[in-house]
């Protein structure tokens, strides 16, 4: 049988998913020594290291995400990243550490060109969050 780590996909080191398998209502889902925040419920913070029983189901998955980052997402997607960047609205989700500071890049480009970084044609933010406010960089 899998073990509750056998189920977890990293997808970095501030974002990972604890998928749910069929016929489980909560999963034990570990949660390394920092500041956790449910994706899809930010409300839902963990901050004690080890095995949290989370509640689960089969029709949404369950991703966590680290205090200190902000993550940037597309309001709208299309079928590919040429629409999307053209189309989609921007998400800036912050997610505070425990001393109040978040930080998030984005990279985005026109989705089809090639040689973007070499001729300068993409775009790179930087955000810096606090408590009060929340600045960017171009």
């Amino acid at each position: 049988p899998l073990s509750v780590t056998d189920t977890i996909v990293l997808v970095s080191e501030n974002f990972y998913s604890h998928p749910s398998l069929q016929g489980i209502s909560t999963n034990e889902v570990y949660f390394p020594d920092d500041l956790w925040y449910d994706y899809l419920d930010p409300s839902n913070t963990i901050s004690a290291p080890g095995y949290i029983s989370q509640v689960v189901n089969m029709d949404s998955q369950t991703y966590y995400v680290r205090g200190g980052h902000i993550v940037m997402s597309h309001l709208n997607t299309a079928n590919n990243t040429k629409e999307t960047n053209e189309k989609g609205d921007y998400v800036v989700d912050v997610y505070l550490s425990l001393d109040g500071s978040a930080f998030g890049e984005l990279y985005t480009d026109d989705g089809t060109s090639l040689h973007t970084i070499s001729h300068a044609e993409f775009l790179y933010v930087t955000f810096n969050a606090t408590m009060t406010d929340i600045r960017s960089e171009v």
